[in-house]
């Protein structure tokens, strides 16, 4: 009897905590002049050496950053790991980079990124 009072007690105490977590209200405190950063690892395999889909998905989502506020939201995209040129390795280029770099509707063959190595395995961990 004393082990099921016990056990019964422990079930109250549970429900009445996490009730009461429920009920205390939370706020975030955001800073007004946060950036957000997001990283993007596009491995582009199949997906852009057989039909360059890779470079057609950085081309959408640079024309959808279009609308957005720079100062707020900060866009970097690692690409690479396709058996085309542009793609060899991995290079990591920012928002600005990528619109200079789509002008002529390749990704990867100019000198517009912040960072590449060739040599790179974007498949290792």
């Amino acid at each position: 009897m004393m082990l099921r009072n016990s056990l019964l007690f422990r079930h109250i105490l549970f429900f009445l905590i996490i009730t009461g977590m429920l009920c205390i209200p939370v706020t975030a405190d955001t800073q007004k002049n946060s950036t957000t950063l997001m990283g993007i690892y596009m491995v582009g395999s199949d997906l852009e050496s057989e039909d360059g889909f890779g470079t057609e998905d950085i081309i959408q989502m640079v024309n959808g950053y279009q609308g957005a506020d720079s100062d707020a939201l900060t866009l970097l995209i690692a690409y690479g790991g396709a058996y085309t040129p542009e793609w060899s390795g991995m290079t990591i280029a920012d928002i600005q980079d990528l619109k200079i770099d789509i002008g002529d509707g390749i990704i990867g063959n100019d000198d517009h990124y912040l960072y590449r190595d060739r040599d790179a395995n974007m498949g290792d961990v």
